[in-house]
């Protein structure tokens, strides 16, 4: 059976981020394994076009990524008040950097949710989900957000 040492669990602060965490952890605890928390904040390219200049950007890039690391304190403090889980947040496109990062830090295992997108909404915003299935070198772990008949919180 494959040793499972570290588990990344990537999370959006979406409602069903504890439902995603929950998992994460049980997992973590039951492998005695590490586990890697990962928020990646989009990148503030976009809006680059709009005459606000680049130092206004910037204060705000920072300010969004002051906000993700106060917010994996929180989650932390409340999830996982018992864990050593490590904390990462990052810029970038999320697929390409849940990748990375799994690489860099030699994740065994990916724990994450699905958004559950279907029809248009999915076409227009893709799944990252599936991009991690589809691309990720280690086994990954979807879970559904909102599953009624699950057992687990």
């Amino acid at each position: 059976m494959a040793r499972f040492g570290t588990i990344l669990c990537p999370v959006d602060f979406s409602p069903a981020t504890p439902r995603v965490v929950a998992y994460a952890k049980d997992l973590a605890t039951a492998l005695q394994a590490r586990l890697v928390l990962l928020h990646v904040s989009r990148p503030m390219l976009r809006f680059t076009a709009v005459e606000v200049g680049m130092e206004n950007i910037a204060r705000f890039a920072n300010a969004v990524h002051e906000g993700a690391v106060k917010n994996m304190h929180a989650l932390k403090a409340e999830l996982l008040p018992e864990t050593d889980a490590i904390l990462r947040v990052e810029t970038g496109y999320p697929a390409e950097v849940i990748l990375a990062v799994a690489k860099e830090a030699k994740v065994d295992l990916i724990v994450m949710g699905t958004h559950g997108y279907a029809g248009l909404k999915r076409m227009v915003f893709g799944s990252v989900a599936e991009k991690i299935a589809k691309n990720s070198p280690v086994p990954v772990l979807t879970v559904r957000p909102y599953d009624e008949t699950a057992q687990h919180p």
